[in-house]
């Protein structure tokens, strides 16, 4: 009486899995190729010049910075005033000081 070879069964299971998983991937990576890559990149790129254009007509950050700035310069003119009344006023305290 033969019996069956079970090794045939056990050795040929493993092959078929990995041969459906092995087309099973082939069928994902086509389908991504077809369609997934272009979309994916096109997002991408579009997404970018939304945030160029966004970043670069955007007025309120312009208006902000120029406003912020102008402020500052004011200050700076202002106490460069100050300074400037200040040592005149120690000159003369100094000039009085010398007369007598």
């Amino acid at each position: 009486m033969v019996q069956p070879n079970n090794d045939n069964k056990t050795t040929a299971l493993p092959q078929q899995i990995e041969q459906e998983i092995r087309r099973q991937m082939e069928e994902m990576d086509k389908r991504l190729d077809r369609s997934g890559w272009l979309y994916l990149v096109l997002a991408l790129v579009a997404l970018f010049i939304f945030l160029y254009f966004f970043m670069e007509l955007n007025p309120s950050s312009d208006e902000a910075y120029d406003s912020s700035y102008q402020a500052l310069v004011e200050q700076v003119d202002q106490l460069d005033n100050q300074v400037e009344s200040l040592q005149n006023q120690v000159d003369q305290l100094l000039e009085k000081q010398a007369e007598e």
